[in-house]
């Protein structure tokens, strides 16, 4: 799909989008915006348009860095038989990643629209082919809003802040919010939660603090 525009100040204006095969089986189709703005012609519009779609296709990449339902930390919740509460993603975390790991910046003019790749000249003006990356070096930062939860709860709460980073730049935060919905421990339970500890003062509890669960990154 596209939109066009003119005006004399402006130029030649353009918005393309597409949706295409990614090849991956997390994420089976990929859908792009390209904006072009202030371009001399309606012809050279269409062209750099096309370039820089082929371009960000070719040189990045959408990825699943958390997984929904991904159980990342558990919180010791106070004042219910509920001894912790498990932090999870509702829905699956997709971040955009370059696949390009040159230091100077893409022009536009080194990209081969029939190799679909940058060439662009080396020390010796030796022509040379920079390949998009099979990985990327990507990693996942988390930090808990929340040491622990006191009962009653009946509301939705923003636990964890997720920092995603690429080649140690950050790329995108976000916050986990969950459900809380937590009872109170009734006096009777309560009472039974007290002569439960009293056997535990000597010993650790494994409930006593916050966990953290690892991430895989890229």
């Amino acid at each position: 799909g596209l939109k066009t525009g003119y005006t004399k100040a402006a130029g030649y204006n353009l918005a393309l989008t597409a949706s295409r095969p990614s090849f991956s089986p997390n994420l089976p189709q990929r859908r792009l915006l390209v904006i072009v703005l202030g371009t001399p012609s309606a012809v050279k519009r269409a062209e750099i348009a096309d370039k820089l779609m082929n371009l960000a296709y070719a040189y990045t990449r959408d990825e699943v860095v958390i997984p929904e339902q991904k159980l990342i930390a558990e919180l010791p919740v106070i004042k219910s038989t509920l001894k912790m509460f498990k932090v999870e993603t509702k829905q699956p975390t997709i971040v955009t990643t370059s696949l390009y790991a040159e230091p100077t910046p893409i022009d536009l003019n080194t990209f081969d629209y029939a190799t679909q790749r940058i060439q662009v000249l080396d020390s010796n003006q030796q022509p040379k082919v920079i390949a998009p990356l099979e990985t990327t070096q990507t990693r996942v930062n988390i930090q808990l809003n929340e040491q622990k939860l006191t009962a009653p709860l009946m509301k939705a709460m923003n636990l964890a802040t997720v920092s995603i980073y690429q080649n140690n730049q950050l790329i995108r935060s976000l916050q986990i919010e969950n459900d809380v919905h937590i009872e109170e421990a009734n006096i009777f339970q309560r009472i039974m939660m007290w002569f439960s500890s009293l056997f535990s003062i000597f010993s650790s509890s494994e409930h006593s603090a916050a966990k953290l669960y690892p991430i895989d990154s890229h």
